[in-house]
Formats: structure tokens, C-alpha cells, sequence
């Protein structure tokens, strides 16, 4: 619409003629759109209605008779018709029967017939789809369905769409042609009247007249502004006889007027001149006031407001219409419920003003925590009082200033008259400047105000000390650099000697030269005192560790001479206890029988417990040197040598299931450690259960993986699980689970070795999770397991595969091999079977003997085995000898 009220008449009417021309045209393509579009979809159902009704009557017998094929054949006619895409027959159940598809393509989305159950039709997918059903006897049999594309619809749609735009557009342009003549019928008159009047105005001619051409509003219009015309014509003939007469009264009042004028011109330009004087006065005076940083108030000695500037308005917070029309008690009354003291404030205000020539200045303190400073003063012009001026400066931030100056000089005295140390500070004459409460006392007096203005040498201290202490000043302020842990002695005010550990900073003003020197030091006399004590302990202790080195030699030759003076005996008991149970047996009563079974089966158990103190000694006094060993070789070595009989005889599910890593560790120690944590979770299983053990890993962090045994056996109570580690420790009887509890305790000590930690998850019958951490291979920073070693670490040998270290033993000795009890890492067989037939010698090798070949290196083992073979030699003979006595 405004674009309209812009345009020249004549476009006005095009324009409106146009608009409503189109508007109709579209109007009526829009409902030819709209009518054709339903006229062909129904012409569509209706046509692909009866095409289908044909379909079914010819698929009647194909149908009846479920031949398929001859249905397909009928369906194949379909092909004439391009725009159908899909023809199906459905059985009752609404299986497809037979189907037809355009160009043999099966369409991508499939059709739901139960939305078209019997007859019917639906637009879905761009597609319309028509079901009829197939009726024999008066039952349906079938259903026939089509589906056809609207391409055809589409067509005329968009050809009919093309025929209204062409008839929108010459009918456009038919109307903006004929628009364009006839509106001159209208906007030419107008036009005609509109340049008339432009001339009138222009040329002040009002003598034309407009032509009157039409008898219409447009000729009404006309004769109005022809009188119109008329009437101003001839007022303008009268002005112009009226001006004539008056020119003449003009000149002669104008002479009158010019002298007049030249008198009041003289005294307008005195009067200026003083206005301008007083502008600039006025003007000094208002910046004056605005440019001070000070609220500045003034009033005459009736107490009415005379100036103000915007700052005393901003401090008081003061509406401008209150200063400019009221006095100074509205001013006042306006102010007091902000003020911490009214009364006095107002007390102050009375005596001012009933004391013309008196002045004050004070402090006012608000609620919200604004302080002002207030200045009065009387105002004089010539040594005449006429009035008052009060000045407010705000102050707030220098009175927070101020009390947190004094309370940070507070605090910083009491922190240093409060901390052990001694502090103090120096000039650049060596003169103390100040100090801290210590220090004051450590020199000799009071307080620390005594010491300004003294030097070291009026201290107690010696005149040695205060020399060297004047020397170390003027060094540190010659070299501006600090001295550090300077230490030195220090005579005491009771005259004793204290070692102390002094600090000194040169201290510099703005410009970065150095002023005096900043010390401080605290007593070590106590730290010194201990330093001395604890060489003195040091020397006492590294005499003790080599003799604890010693008797440490001394226990471990003990320890191997007792491997064999113990079980020599022990052997023997076993032995000959034996060869007497098999010659007694049947012989004695069924209690010496009984008490001869103990008797054996406590020297084997006290075989056992011997062999376990040895193994878990040689955690440390046979450690080898860590290398980088695969756990994957490892348990799958177990699996085909050390546990091969065991876990066929129990039918056990070792499992890995992710690959393990590289760890740096003792081949040997590793090797014994995942053995034993494997038998453990086989031999303590419920009974007729299948032993099930899995073995992972995790990286833990700092170098280190954590290695995790997990088993389905009888598990561990909560309560007993920090105790399972422990030497000697049992959680069931010899009856239930064989063991000496030694085992778990030589599996925490070779962790512990590698610097790892050992512990376990598990309840009471939800089995157990056996974990211990050990370095990775490679790991950053990983060092060779150490802790706990007696020895140093012998020096590392080639690695030798399993395979070539340790011979398969025959099945004879492997058969022996019992389950191995949780607490240790072997058990001995309870008891050895010997027969009459067999010659009396030693007990066969026990599960303890295999223990020790498992945590030896090949060498180690070669000599532990000629070892028991010299043993045995001497073990038989002296049996022999002893048999035939």
C-alpha cells in the first residue's frame, strides 16, 4: 500500500486494474487445477478398477485349480498398460498367488493388502493401488491387485498447469494494454487541473482558468478551483491599492523609527556587552564547580539553594528538581536516613548556620559503609557574608585503605613476631632498621623498636661473630646476589652457643639500587645435635649390618647343610617305617598299626614342610636376574609338561583368552608362581566338579601388568583372605585338602621379589581370583625384581627353552603326583607304597623334590641331581648294612 500512495495517478489505476485481473485468472486456474486433478483420479481407479475386475474372472480357474503359471500368464497382459507396475494375486490367507512386475523389477517397497481387505482402492507412495476380489459361487477365492504409477496424471496436470500460465500471461498483458489507454479517461483531466495549479503557484498568475471537459466529480472539482481563482484575484487587487497608500505612511515612519532605533542600538550594545562579560563569569564559575572532584553546595543566609554541581547531586543521591526549587533544610531532611548519626549531623548544620563567620570540617559516615569528608565555610563578596558554601569529598577508599594499611602492618607484625624463625633487616651501613620479637631477644632486649639504629657489634654476640656478619652484609649489597644456608654459630644472650642456618637478600628501592639487606635464620643447634647422633648411628649400624651380613652367611650354609642332615633322617623313618608296616602287616593289632601310619605320615609331612622352607628360601638366595620372558610360552610349557598328567586326569579347562604379555621377571620364579596358582584352583574344587581355570591380563599402570588366575572352586571366606598368605597358615584339615602352608607364602615373597603385589578376590563357594602384579617387558623406568634378595643377582646365562631343561619323567614317577594344596606350590605323596620284592633304599622322589628343580636353572638342577644320586647311593648302603644287622 505505500508503494501505491507513491505512484502517479495514471500507474495507480494499471496497477489496480492489473491486480485484479491476475487475482481472478489465478483464482479460477487454481480451481481448473483442482477440478481436473479429481477428474483424472477417478477416471484412474475407475479404468484400473474394471482392468482388475477382468483380471480376477480370468484368474478364476487358476485360482480354483492353483496354477500358478496360467494365473502369471493372465497377468503378463498387464504389459500393454506401461503405467502399472505391479499385479499381484492373493490367496484368502493373504499369501501372493501370482504376481506380475513391470520390466521383471520387483518394486522396493512392498505392499500391505490387509489396508485394501475385499475391494478397494488407495493412493500410497506416489503409486495408486486397486484391490478386487475374485468371487466364485458367491465366495471370494482371491484377491486381484494393481499398482500403477501416476506419471499420466502427473502429465496433464503439468500440461494444464502450462495452458493457465499462458493464458495467465497474454491475458496479463491484454489487460495492462488496455488499462493503459482507458486510464487517461480518468487521470488526464486530473493531470491537466494538477499543472494549472502548479502554474498559479508558481507564477502567481491567477488569471488562467482550468477547461472543463466532463460533467463528473473531475468536472465538479474544476469549477470549484475556477472560483476559486476568481475570489483570490480579486483580493489581490485590493492588497495592491492598499499597499500603495501604505508606502507612504511606511516613509515617514521610518524616519521616526531610525532615530529610535539608533539610540537603542547604541544601548542593546552596551547591554551586550555586559551579558557577554557575565556569560564568561558565569561560565568560569559553572566549569569551576563541575570540574572539582568535590560536591560543592551554595546557599544564601536565608538557607535557599543558590548553585550546585552534578557531583554533590551524584554523592548525595539527590534528584535535581529537589536542589534547583527547594532550601537547604528540604536538602537536609532529604539526606538523613542515609547517615549513620543524624542528630549530630544535623546538630553540626544548626551551629554553622547560627554562626555566620564560623567553619568545620568532619567526617560522616553512612549505613552502606560510605565515608565523606565535610567542609563549610562562609561566603564572602567584598568582606560581606552572604552566604554559605559546603564542600563533600568522598573518602571511602582512602579510609579502607588507611584501615587496611594498619591491619596488614598488624598482621605482618604478628605473623613475624610469630613464626620460629629469627628475622631482621639492615641498612646499607649494616644499622638494623627493624626486626622481629625473636630477634630482638636472641641480640639482648625487649622489644624490636631497641634495635633500630644499632649494628652487630653493640649485640651479645662476640666481636668475631659481628665482624663476620657485617662482612657477609656488605658482600651479598656489593655482589646483589643472596646467600643461602649460610651456617655459623651464634653466642646466645645467657652466653650459649647455637648453630644457626642464616639467609641474606639484598634489598633495593624504586630504581633498582640496592638499599640494605633482608636476613633471616633459625637455630639448628637441636638438627646439628641429630646430624652428629645420626653418624654416629650410621657407623654403629654399618657395623651391624656386616655382622648381620654374617650371620646372614652363616644361616644360609646352615640352611643347605640342614637340606640334607633333616631329610637323611626323615628318609630313613619313612623307609624303614614302611618296610616295617609291609613285614608287621597282619601281625599287630589295628592301633600300633594306626600309630606306625603316623608315624610315617609325619615324617613325610615333616619332609614336605623342610623341602617348602627351602624353596622359599631360594626366593631370594637363587634369584636369577629378571629378563623378558612370554607368559604365553609359560602357561602353555605347564600345560604340556608340569600339569600335562594332571589336567587330563581332572578334566581341566585351562583357558587364555587374550593373548598375555611380556613380562620382566625370573624365568624360574614366574614359572613356579602361575604353577602353583593353576594346581591351587585344580585341587580345591568341590567334589565332582570340573575344574575350570582362566587366566588374563591388565596393564595397571607405572610399568607393571596385572596377572589374574581365576578358578571355579570352593573359594575363600572374606574373613580368612588377608591370613591365606601367611607362613604355616591351613583352612582345612589334612582329611579334606592335603597341604603344609608354605605354598601361598613362597608365591608372595617371588612377588614381592619383583616388586609386585599379591592378593585375592573370592567368597565362600563362588570361587577365587588368585591376582599378583609384576613389571612389564620394555616397561619405562621398570627395574630387575630385588626386593627381598639375601644375594646379589647372579649373572644372567643364555635362556634355554623347557623343552631342553626338563625331560619328560616316566610315567611311573609322574603317576605319583598328588593334587597340589592352595597353601604351597607341591605336596609330597602322604605316603610311599614299598613291597616286600623291593630292596630297602630311599623314599621315591616326592613332589617337593620336583618343586626344587622348578625354581632351579638347568645347572642348579644337574647338580641338585648328582647331589641325590650320591645321596641315595650312600642312603642305600647304609640301609643295607643296617638291614642285615
Amino acid at each position: 500500500m505505500t508503494l501505491l500512495k507513491n505512484m502517479a495517478i495514471k500507474y495507480k489505476l494499471m496497477t489496480i486494474i492489473m491486480l485484479a485481473c491476475v487475482t481472478g485468472l489465478l483464482l479460477a486456474g487454481a480451481t481448473f487445477i483442482v477440478w481436473e486433478q479429481r477428474t483424472i483420479s477417478a477416471q484412474m481407479v475407475k479404468n484400473l478398477s474394471t482392468l482388475a475386475e477382468m483380471v480376477g474372472e480370468n484368474c478364476k480357474a487358476a485360482l480354483t485349480f492353483e496354477d500358478n503359471q496360467d494365473a502369471e500368464k493372465t497377468l503378463e497382459v498387464l504389459h500393454v498398460d506401461s503405467s502399472i507396475m505391479f499385479g499381484g494375486i492373493y490367496t484368502n490367507d493373504g499369501n501372493i498367488f501370482a504376481a506380475y512386475y513391470r520390466n521383471n523389477v520387483e518394486p522396493e517397497v512392498q505392499l500391505n493388502l490387509t489396508r485394501f481387505q475385499g475391494s478397494g482402492f488407495g493412493f500410497t507412495d506416489g503409486s495408486l493401488v486397486v484391490a478386487s476380489p475374485i468371487i466364485l459361487d458367491k465366495k471370494i477365492i482371491g484377491t486381484v491387485c494393481l499398482q500403477s504409477d501416476l506419471r499420466a496424471m502427473y502429465t496433464t496436470l503439468k500440461r494444464s498447469a502450462m495452458i493457465i500460465i499462458a493464458v495467465l500471461v497474454l491475458s496479463s498483458l491484454a489487460a495492462f494494454l488496455v488499462s493503459s489507454r482507458l486510464q487517461t479517461v480518468i487521470s488526464k483531466p486530473i493531470l491537466s487541473l494538477a499543472g494549472i495549479a502548479k502554474s498559479v503557484s508558481e507564477e502567481k498568475d491567477y488569471s488562467v482558468r482550468a477547461v472543463k471537459e466532463n460533467n463528473d466529480e473531475v468536472g465538479l472539482l474544476i469549477d470549484s478551483f475556477n472560483e476559486m481563482l476568481v475570489q483570490i484575484q480579486e483580493r489581490d487587487s485590493e492588497l495592491r491599492d492598499a499597499k500603495e497608500g501604505l508606502e507612504v505612511k511606511v516613509e515617514e515612519r521610518t524616519l521616526e523609527l531610525s532615530k529610535t532605533n539608533e539610540q537603542m542600538t547604541r544601548e542593546i550594545t552596551d547591554r551586550r556587552t555586559a551579558q557577554e562579560e557575565l556569560g564568561k563569569l558565569l561560565s568560569l564559575h559553572s566549569a569551576t564547580l563541575e570540574s572539582t572532584a568535590d560536591g560543592i553546595l551554595v546557599v544564601d543566609l536565608q538557607g535557599k539553594v543558590v548553585s550546585y554541581n552534578q557531583k554533590f547531586l551524584q554523592l548525595w543521591q539527590i534528584p535535581e528538581h529537589l536542589a534547583k526549587d527547594g532550601t537547604d533544610q528540604k536538602v537536609l531532611e532529604s539526606v538523613l536516613d542515609q547517615l549513620k548519626d543524624p542528630g549530630g549531623f544535623l546538630d553540626e548544620a544548626k551551629r554553622l548556620y547560627s554562626n555566620p563567620l564560623a567553619q568545620s570540617l568532619d567526617i560522616l559516615e553512612f549505613k552502606d559503609g560510605r565515608v565523606y569528608e565535610r567542609c563549610s565555610q562562609p561566603q564572602r563578596i567584598e568582606n560581606r557574608v552572604v552566604g554559605r558554601v559546603w564542600s563533600f569529598r568522598d573518602i571511602t577508599d582512602r579510609k579502607f585503605a588507611e584501615r587496611a594499611i594498619k591491619e596488614s602492618k598488624k598482621m605482618l607484625e604478628l605473623v613475624m613476631n610469630n613464626i620460629p624463625q629469627f628475622i631482621f633487616w639492615k641498612d646499607r651501613n649494616s644499622t638494623y632498621l627493624g626486626c622481629n620479637t625473636n630477634f630482638a631477644k636472641a641480640a639482648g632486649f625487649e622489644r624490636p623498636e631497641d634495635v633500630i639504629g644499632k649494628t652487630d657489634h653493640d649485640m651479645a654476640w662476640t666481636k668475631e661473630e659481628a665482624d663476620s656478619y657485617t662482612e657477609y652484609d656488605k658482600k651479598v649489597m656489593d655482589a646483589d646476589m643472596p646467600q643461602y644456608h649460610i651456617i655459623e654459630q651464634q653466642r646466645q644472650t645467657d652466653g650459649y652457643k647455637a648453630w644457626v642456618d642464616t639467609n641474606k637478600v639484598p634489598l633495593h628501592d624504586m630504581d633498582g639500587k640496592v638499599v640494605g639487606i633482608l636476613g633471616s635464620y633459625e637455630d639448628i643447634t637441636e638438627r646439628k645435635k641429630a646430624e652428629e647422633e645420626r653418624e654416629r648411628l650410621n657407623e654403629e649400624l654399618g657395623s651391624a649390618v656386616d655382622k648381620l651380613e654374617e650371620a646372614n652367611t652363616e644361616l644360609k650354609n646352615f640352611v643347605y647343610i640342614a637340606s640334607h642332615d633333616l631329610r637323611e633322617p626323615l628318609r630313613k623313618i619313612t623307609a624303614f617305617g614302611s618296610m616295617l608296616e609291609s613285614s608287621l602287616k597282619g601281625k599287630i593289632d589295628e592301633d600300633d598299626a594306626e600309630n606306625l601310619r603316623f608315624m610315617i605320615e609325619g615324617a613325610a609331612r615333616m619332609t614336605s614342610m623342610i623341602e617348602g622352607l627351602l624353596a622359599y628360601s631360594r626366593v631370594s638366595t637363587k634369584a636369577r636376574e629378571a629378563e623378558s620372558v612370554d607368559l604365553n610360552e609359560i602357561v602353555e610349557q605347564l600345560r604340556q609338561l608340569e600339569l600335562s598328567v594332571l589336567l587330563e586326569e581332572k578334566n581341566v579347562d585351562l583357558e587364555v583368552p587374550e593373548p598375555l604379555p611380556s613380562v620382566k621377571v625370573d624365568t624360574a620364579q614366574i614359572r613356579q608362581l602361575l604353577q602353583n596358582f593353576i594346581a591351587n584352583g585344580i585341587k580345591y574344587q568341590p567334589a565332582g566338579n570340573k575344574p575350570k581355570i582362566i587366566v588374563t591380563s591388565e596393564p595397571v599402570g607405572d610399568g607393571k601388568v596385572k596377572i589374574s588366575v581365576k578358578d571355579n572352586g570352593i573359594g575363600i571366606a572374606p574373613e580368612y583372605q588377608d591370613s591365606v598368605f601367611a607362613m604355616f597358615k591351613r583352612l582345612h584339615t589334612r582329611n579334606e585338602y592335603e597341604g603344609t602352608g608354605i605354598g601361598l607364602a613362597v608365591c608372595k615373597k617371588i612377588v614381592e621379589r619383583h616388586g609386585g603385589e599379591v592378593g585375592i578376590i573370592s567368597d565362600k563357594g563362588q570361587g577365587s581370583i588368585f591376582w599378583f602384579t609384576v613389571p612389564a617387558a620394555g616397561a619405562a623406568g621398570s627395574k630387575e625384581p630385588a626386593q627381598g634378595s639375601d644375594e646379589p643377582v647372579q649373572e644372567s646365562k643364555p635362556a634355554q627353552k623347557v623343552a631342553d631343561v626338563q625331560q619328560p619323567q616316566p610315567e611311573s614317577k609322574i603317576a605319583q603326583q598328588p593334587e597340589p594344596a592352595r597353601e604351597q606350590v607341591q605336596e609330597p605323596v602322604s605316603k610311599q607304597e614299598i613291597t616286600q620284592n623291593q630292596t630297602p633304599g630311599p623314599v621315591q622322589q616326592t613332589e617337593s623334590a620336583q618343586q626344587d628343580e622348578a625354581v632351579q636353572d638347568p645347572e642348579e638342577k644337574q647338580e641338585v641331581a648328582q647331589n641325590k644320586e650320591q645321596d641315595q647311593d650312600q642312603d642305600q648302603d647304609q640301609d643295607k648294612k643296617e638291614v642285615e644287622v
